[in-house]
């Protein structure tokens, strides 16, 4: 995924929810692992962790 593409779907998902959603700390973590992609199933904890129901 393209930088650009990240920023579009991180703003897709915080009008979606309707909040901030703080991918800082997503991205300071795939930075700690050296990870150069991003799982889906990453992507899911990480919402779930953090989406006020």
């Amino acid at each position: 995924m393209s930088t650009i593409d990240a920023v579009v779907l991180a703003e897709t998902l915080e009008t979606y929810y309707n909040q901030k959603i703080p991918f800082s700390l997503l991205l300071k973590t795939l930075k700690e692992k050296s990870a150069l992609d991003l799982k889906l199933g990453e992507l899911a904890e990480f919402l779930q962790e953090r989406i006020r129901a």
